[in-house]
């Protein structure tokens, strides 16, 4: 009977790469250190349903006036607040 060869353990680490431990990516989101896209640092999401005529129509608008749906959305808010002058 032959003896089967040790592993060598430290080499399959090695090529293997780095772990990483899979909780850690949870924990970064707890804590609010994910990584932001630069134009979103110091923004927060806001959002809700809407039918998808009212996304539809906004997304024709957009297009056709050549600015962004977030564009669009936040000049209806503000004339919302200084509708209700808040």
């Amino acid at each position: 009977m032959s003896k089967r060869p040790q592993l060598d353990v430290v080499a399959l680490g090695h090529a293997a790469g780095p772990t990483r431990n899979p909780l850690d990516h949870l924990e970064q989101a707890r804590n609010g250190r994910r990584h932001q896209q630069g134009s979103r640092v110091g923004k927060v999401q806001i959002q809700g349903y809407f039918p998808a005529t009212t996304r539809r129509r906004l997304k024709l608008l957009a297009v056709t006036s050549g600015r962004t749906m977030e564009e669009l959305l936040a000049e209806a808010l503000d004339d919302l607040f200084v509708k209700h002058g808040a």
